[in-house]
């Protein structure tokens, strides 16, 4: 092949190891420039770049960086040293070594020339801002820093870090940060140290952030922390939290590293996260003889207080949810047959475990369970159908008890003969077979228990007419999608439904997450407990979790852990024209497992 055909080819196979990157398809991109022979050619040090992306995609920390110490930057070109910095940058971000990764973003917003790729980077300096990063590095930066714009961050970096330690000199570095020089990345920053650090005596608590903001589910831990962050933005109080953020990938290993290194490198006064289950397990095994508070936002799982018993739930347990559902059902509407209809995953089954042990507290025992596959499209019709079936089963029973006027078991007792022969009797089979069962709306079930998992309301929701029941609806607070459930083919099918939620979609408008629900839901979810923690901080750097005025400014969410460590804050709607209306929760039973 011709030197210029070769040339070609390899421009080619790296045009498609970017494809791969953007695709996420990491194994195959690192397969492409390892098969592909670009020693000696122009494209070498880009080829490796690309490879060390594709290992940190991959997780293959350690490998990405030795990848690394193979380029040169001194012969890279001004936008292969911009993305050969901000690849290291990043490496170091999730390895938590936040002063490497500052000087190298710095040293890529240096050498950027793409106006495009300038925001990017702003954001990922201004998140470093407020990490604990060393002083000794920062004043040396500020002594060999060329560039003005990078040496103003600098500053303000620097002002952050004398905040948080309650230094006098503080004000005198802030006061030397131009504000004019600042991208508009950077403002809020400012503007939160200016507003919210006058005080002579105040205390800012040091909390750990640990969330996958990388990989799967990264968009709503995205959501999530914004909102943290911007809570603590708009709270006025002299005691604020400032957050060390690690990025655990959605990784187990990533998760155990991170508590360890923000307890006992970091020294945090508190965690928050992670979103998983699974991940929160790790992390709060790895500090289970430490005393510091854990706040989970995802998990709903009261076992993990013979873990660590100091994990607070910051989402009502599933158990008292469905506790004070049942109660409701049973106690306050008096209803006696309930059906469930839920999707077969991990937390449909949970749900309905759950449910089905408040009930039997009731000595209570539901009618029908009816399982479907979590997997889109759905047909819900076979669920109905069988559904339908046994309500027709109750209607001939009870009519069956109505014409005797004894009850079945008693009758027995007083007759001999074959069950067999009454039925005969009465011949319901041929009553059956003149009817068009499909076309009766049936009323003797008096309330259908449907919670959802995952993605189940786009389809659920959009079938729940083929039921053809005239009963009472419950759901889980999956549910509360109000744009979704306010169309016409939804709405007008479950009016008075009830949902049992930890919080009410009251969201703020205008907000940079508002095209999509569950972002929306994810952000609010974080700007409401930044608000309601930093409420909290006393001037020891300890929290008030009894303090009356936590939950003053919430939007969607309050906490109340007044019973211990799980949030007991519960909200029962009901759903009326289009709207969801508060519904008073009586009778309640006092949650005697709450810890």
């Amino acid at each position: 092949m011709s030197q210029e055909g070769n040339s070609a080819y390899l421009r080619l196979e790296l045009e498609n190891a970017i494809k791969d990157i953007n695709a996420r398809q990491f194994d195959s991109a690192i397969s492409r420039i390892e098969n592909t022979n670009f020693s000696d050619s122009e494209y070498l040090n880009h080829s490796l770049i690309l490879k060390m992306k594709a290992l940190r995609g991959i997780n293959a920390i350690d490998q990405s960086l030795f990848v690394a110490k193979q380029i040169n930057k001194n012969d890279l070109n001004a936008n292969l040293q911009t993305i050969y910095s901000l690849e290291l940058g990043d490496l170091f971000s999730e390895m938590g070594l936040f002063d490497e990764s500052f000087e190298h973003y710095l040293s890529t917003r240096k050498s950027n020339i793409d106006t495009k790729a300038n925001k990017r980077i702003n954001q990922r300096l201004n998140q470093l801002l407020k990490m604990d990063l060393s002083e000794k590095n920062l004043s040396s930066l500020q002594l060999l820093e060329t560039d003005l714009i990078n040496l103003n961050i600098l500053k303000l970096a620097h002002a952050f870090l004398l905040a948080r330690n309650q230094s006098e000199n503080w004000k005198n570095v802030f006061s030397s940060v131009d504000y004019s020089m600042l991208s508009r990345e950077f403002r809020s920053s400012y503007n939160y140290l200016k507003k919210n650090v006058p005080y002579d005596n105040y205390s800012i608590a040091k909390i750990g952030v640990v969330l996958p903001l990388s990989g799967d589910n990264s968009e709503y831990a995205q959501a999530f922390l914004s909102g943290l962050q911007k809570g603590s933005e708009l709270l006025k109080s002299k005691n604020k939290a400032s957050y060390v953020i690690y990025d655990n990938r959605g990784s187990q290993l990533s998760t155990i590293k991170a508590f360890n290194e923000l307890y006992s490198f970091h020294k945090v006064d508190a965690i928050i996260g992670p979103t998983n289950s699974q991940n929160l397990i790790s992390g709060a095994t790895a500090l289970s003889k430490s005393e510091i508070p854990i706040f989970a936002p995802g998990s709903i799982d009261e076992d993990i207080h013979s873990i660590n018993s100091n994990v607070h739930l910051l989402n009502s347990s599933l158990d008292y949810k469905n506790e004070i559902l049942a109660n409701h059902i049973i106690n306050n509407l008096q209803l006696e047959k309930i059906a469930i209809i839920a999707p077969k995953t991990n937390d449909g089954i949970k749900e309905v475990d759950s449910f089905l042990e408040q009930m039997n507290r009731l000595n209570k025992e539901p009618v029908s369970i009816q399982w479907y596959e979590n997997t889109e499209p759905v047909d819900l019709r076979g669920i109905f159908t069988e559904l339908r079936e046994v309500a027709w089963e109750i209607q001939h029973a009870d009519d069956y008890k109505e014409f005797l006027g004894v009850d079945i078991d008693t009758l027995d007792a007083m007759f001999d003969f074959d069950s067999d022969d009454v039925y005969d009797m009465f011949d319901f089979n041929n009553q059956d077979e003149e009817i068009d069962s499909t076309k009766v709306i049936l009323d003797v079930i008096d309330g259908v228990f449907l919670p959802l998992s995952g993605e189940g309301l786009t389809y659920v929701g959009t079938q729940i007419a083929l039921a053809n029941l005239e009963t009472q609806f419950f759901g889980n607070e999956l549910w509360l999608d109000l744009d979704f459930i306010n169309q016409e083919n939804i709405s007008s099918h479950i009016i008075g439904m009830y949902f049992i939620s930890s919080f009410l979609p009251n969201y703020r408008v205008g907000n940079q997450f508002d095209y999509n629900p569950e972002l929306n839901n994810a952000f609010h979810y974080g700007l409401d407990l930044s608000r309601f923690i930093n409420s909290t901080i006393e001037d020891d750097k300890s929290f008030n979790m009894s303090n009356q005025d936590s939950n003053r400014s919430s939007s969607t969410r309050k906490f109340d852990f007044s019973s211990g460590k799980v949030n007991t804050d519960i909200n029962l709607f009901k759903y009326s024209n289009r709207r969801l209306i508060k519904t008073e929760i009586i009778n309640n039973p006092t949650n005697s497992h709450v810890d």
